[in-house]
């Protein structure tokens, strides 16, 4: 696997690296897993619609998280 594989893999939980930093609010996380190419798109695996832009936007009211991921090709 490469590095942006490993970033990008599920856990038992169906959730990424990057997801976990969102839900944390720790945006110097976030913008070190995007720095190191988490994908900003990726959802949570049982949920489609749950990327980590609507749960920064809508979720949890994280600002400055969803502009990092916004900065980063998100939508």
């Amino acid at each position: 696997m490469s590095k942006c594989e490993l970033i990008d893999a599920y856990d038992d939980l169906g959730m990424t690296e990057l997801l976990y930093a969102v839900f944390i609010g720790d945006l110097a996380k976030v913008q070190e897993l995007l720095q190191q190419g988490a994908n900003p798109h990726k959802p949570h695996r049982d949920a489609p619609a749950a990327t980590p832009l609507w749960h920064a936007e809508e979720d949890f009211g994280l600002f400055e998280v969803a502009q990092a991921l916004r900065a980063h090709g998100a939508r």
